[in-house]
């Protein structure tokens, strides 16, 4: 998709924490944005760099993570567009805690640490929405911790792929069907062998739940995925 300033809002319309927000915040976070290209591979950033300021996802994907044993990648999550990040950092001014870095090009905005401190300051009121994006993730990421912990193998696939599809709880549902991420990648997040995810997916392949696609997975049923993580059924 070719980004520009023309069809923004409409992208980060499809994302409920920019829908929540005051028309001004809206309006202001848009004047401000600029368009960054990230080529396949490249980081958007890293852990320990200083911050550079708001970033919103508006095309492609980024994995995040970090290093981990022996210096071997480790993936926490993966985002889709749209999704905003690196607001953490304006409340502890901290450097970044997490890589970012893109699969396949990807676009994001960015809106620099000072014209968004600038926002804040002559709308104090803002801090509010700051505070709600950062307690909403907080709320997932005690959530992911959770599901982890808990129960089956088969379980915890099902609720890692509804919370890709899901756009972790920041896109509706009817948005998209097609995950990108693939079976290494799974099994990174989840501390699972890739055959060992290669024979869940087909399971759930096989309750009509997902499709598996050449370096992807078809979410078919985000009911029955719910069903199977144990998260309740959906309308």
């Amino acid at each position: 998709m070719r980004i520009n300033f023309v069809n923004i809002r409409q992208i980060l319309q499809q994302n409920s924490w920019f829908q929540s927000c005051p028309p001004g915040l809206q309006d202001s976070l848009i004047e401000h944005a600029q368009i960054v290209e990230i080529a396949d591979g490249a980081y958007l950033a890293r852990r320990g760099e200083p911050a550079t300021g708001l970033f919103c996802l508006v095309d492609g994907r980024l994995l995040i993570g970090g290093g981990g044993e022996g210096g071997k990648e480790a993936i926490l999550t993966i985002i889709e567009a749209p999704y905003w990040f690196g607001e953490m950092e304006l409340f502890d001014e901290g450097p970044r805690s997490h890589d970012a870095r893109a699969e396949g090009a990807a676009t994001v905005i960015q809106i620099p640490q000072e014209a968004i401190k600038s926002i804040l300051e002559r709308e104090p009121r803002y801090w509010r929405d700051m505070g709600l994006l950062t307690a909403l993730k907080t709320r997932v990421a005690f959530k992911a911790i959770e599901d982890s912990k808990t129960g089956s193998s088969l379980t915890r696939v099902a609720r890692r792929i509804l919370a890709i599809f899901e756009g972790h709880g920041f896109r509706p549902t009817d948005q998209r069907a097609l995950l990108t991420a693939s079976q290494e990648q799974l099994a990174l997040m989840l501390g699972l062998s890739r055959q060992t995810v290669n024979q869940l997916l087909g399971k759930l392949e096989k309750q009509d739940a997902i499709r598996r696609h050449y370096g992807g997975i078809e979410v078919l049923d985000a009911a029955k995925l719910s069903e199977i993580g144990g998260q309740g059924s959906r309308p």
